[in-house]
């Protein structure tokens, strides 16, 4: 009998692992990002299609994903970044990016192109810092 009950809690333990890894994809790929996720309890690894892995942090309540968040990382919507860049520069702006969602890790810089007067290349910076998540300018 008590072989049955540790059988049984470890079969629940294991699918409470896969719903929050399939909910934690579920919002994921809302956000726009294809990615599998891995969990051990409520810390989270996901990797993108691309191959690039970061972590997930996770809050669980009564069994539910209440709210979820990318340590270290940053979900830049680039459509979203032109909008700000157009509005910061007070007239009109587009940046293209390689994808119109991407996962940008703390101090990863990605390349875009700022069509402005002139196309341009515009490096966009992931800080870490949730205020401030992201810093953009010229390429090094």
């Amino acid at each position: 009998m008590t072989r049955r009950c540790l059988l049984l809690l470890l079969a629940l333990g294991a699918c409470r692992k896969n719903v929050l890894a399939a909910a934690l994809e579920e919002r994921l790929a809302a956000a726009g990002i294809t990615a599998t996720v891995h969990c051990d309890k409520t810390r989270c690894t996901a990797t993108d299609d691309t191959g690039k892995k970061f972590t997930l942090d996770a809050t669980v309540t009564d069994g539910r994903l209440v709210d979820w968040r990318p340590r270290a990382a940053t979900i830049v919507d680039t459509r979203q970044l032109s909008r700000d860049i157009s509005a910061q520069r007070r007239g009109w702006a587009a940046v293209g990016c390689e994808r119109d969602t991407m996962v940008v890790l703390a101090d990863e810089s990605i390349t875009c192109v700022l069509f402005d007067r002139a196309p341009r290349l515009l490096a966009v910076t992931a800080t870490g810092d949730p205020a401030h998540p992201l810093r953009w300018g010229k390429p090094r």
